[in-house]
Order: C-alpha cells, then sequence, then structure tokens
C-alpha cells in the first residue's frame, strides 16, 4: 500500500485527501471514503487497507470544519458544509463508488441528488434520522437544548456551535421523514450495510428506507450486521465485519467477483498502519 497527500482547494480553504494505492496488479476502480463524526481520514486507515487489498486505489477524506487536516474546525460543522465537501470531492477524484460511514451517510446521500450523474454507494452503518441519533449519542437532548437557547452542544466528546443543529433544521436533515425525501434522488446503486441492533441507528427505519427506495424502484439492498455497538472502531471484530461486507459490496459494484475477497487480519492491518 502506497499512500500520499492531496488536497482540494475551495474558496480559499482546502479539503485534505489521503490517496492510498495497492503495492501491485492492475487497479479495480477507486473509493472514496467520508469518516464518521469525529473521525479523520487517519482513523480509517484499516477500511482502506481492505480495500487497497482487493486492488482499489482509495481517497480517505478530512472534512473541512471538522477534525482532521482540512480547514476549520469541528465546533463550526454543519452536514450542509459536508454536502459540498462530497460533492467537491466526487468531482475531483472522479471515483466509481463513495463508502460513507454514520453521519457523514446522511450527508453524501443529499450529495447523491445534487451529482449530475450516476454514482454506486455503500453506507456503513448510516445515520437514517438525525435527531434521533445525536439525542442517543449525547448527554442531552441537543434539538430541545437548541430551541431553549443553548449556543452549543456537546456531540461525542466535541463541543459544537447551535449552528450545526440549525442547520440540520433549516436545511431538512434533521428527521428519518427529511431523509426519506431524499432517498428519492437515489440515482446509482447504494447498499446499507447496518447493525441489527445499533443502539444509536433504528434496523427498522433503516428497513423502512430501503422498502421506500425500492418502491420507488431505487436499486438498493440492505445488508444486515449483528451489532449492538455503533461505535464500530471501538470492536475490531465488529470493524472487520463491517470492512468485509464493504468492500465485498464494492467489488460487486465494478462487476468483479466478490467471492474473491482478501481478508487481511487484524494483526497485519496494525502492522501496515504502524508503516503508514
Amino acid at each position: 500500500m502506497i499512500s500520499k497527500k492531496e488536497i482540494i482547494e475551495v474558496n480559499g480553504e482546502v479539503i485534505s485527501l489521503t490517496v492510498d494505492k495497492p503495492n501491485e496488479g492492475d487497479c479495480k476502480g477507486s473509493v472514496l471514503i467520508t469518516p464518521a463524526f469525529g473521525i479523520t481520514a487517519k482513523r480509517i486507515f484499516s477500511l482502506s487497507y481492505f480495500l487497497t487489498q482487493n486492488g482499489f486505489k482509495v481517497y480517505r477524506m478530512d472534512f473541512r470544519n471538522h477534525v482532521g487536516e482540512s480547514s476549520g474546525k469541528i465546533s463550526d460543522s454543519s452536514l450542509s458544509k459536508q454536502v459540498e465537501d462530497v460533492i467537491s470531492a466526487v468531482n475531483f477524484t472522479k471515483c466509481n463508488v463513495i463508502v460513507s460511514m454514520s453521519l457523514s451517510a446522511r450527508a453524501t446521500l443529499r450529495a447523491l441528488g445534487a451529482l449530475d450523474k450516476e454514482l454506486n454507494t455503500v453506507f456503513i452503518a448510516p445515520v437514517v434520522d438525525v435527531r434521533h441519533t445525536l439525542t442517543e449519542a449525547s448527554d442531552e437532548n441537543v434539538f430541545e437544548a437548541y430551541f431553549a437557547g443553548n449556543p452549543s452542544a456537546e456531540v461525542l466528546g466535541y463541543s459544537i456551535n447551535a449552528s450545526f443543529i440549525e442547520d440540520c433544521i433549516k436545511n431538512n436533515f434533521e428527521t428519518f421523514e427529511t431523509t426519506l425525501d431524499d432517498v428519492k434522488g437515489i440515482k446509482g446503486k447504494l447498499s446499507f450495510i447496518a447493525g441489527t441492533s445499533d443502539p444509536w441507528v433504528s434496523f427498522n427505519q433503516v428497513k423502512k428506507a430501503i422498502s421506500f427506495a425500492k418502491n420507488l424502484e431505487k436499486e438498493v439492498q440492505l445488508i444486515p450486521v449483528e451489532s449492538a455497538s455503533h461505535k464500530i472502531d471501538r470492536n475490531p471484530k465488529v470493524a472487520l465485519a463491517y470492512f468485509e461486507f464493504a468492500t465485498r459490496e464494492c467489488l460487486k459494484l465494478m462487476n468483479e467477483d466478490g467471492d474473491d475477497l482478501v481478508v487481511p487480519d487484524f494483526r497485519e492491518i496494525i502492522q501496515a498502519a504502524n508503516k503508514n
């Protein structure tokens, strides 16, 4: 695996990309990974390693106004900004597939409708009801706190400005119903890899979103994972299960045989990360 840095310039700001390539062999396609809230490009090395070992060129992105190496601070984070970043990254990388994790899947879903082309996508533990997930993931109901006039909220250990909540409400990211509205914009194939007992994302809501999409004749599918945790990076066994499913889906979306999947073990991934 060979890695390098690239940047996208957007109105005087930068979006940082870490680009990973297989050591040898033909490239089967390129994948853009968008990270979960509070996760840097560096911390999604394991998923990228899975993909590169199976022949993909991978772009790991850091959102602006987030943790990582892009412009801005996470306190100024917003889903609207993430939508802009996904669109910019897709146009820059010319990727074949997007893999989006957790909350970033909500931004990617919106971006899919704004893009002028079909793009196949894989969602890992996708948030389909922002208000529900943020409430479950926080010590307080951040939306009620916003309506009470609180200038900031604590989300997964990060203090974010109330403008994040305001953006969710104003630009229709807040509820499950707004997610369904964005499902209407799906153009390519979309795979949902979701935990059956995820405490922050309702598995039933994920199934409802997929049923809604299928009724609109969208090409979507559900891959259930036996998991009772949303923070998959805290459990290597669960994380590897998600990454194996995601890599197999990427292969299938590139018309490759998913049964030929290369599955690196955890020790190999750790050794590669230490060298990277």
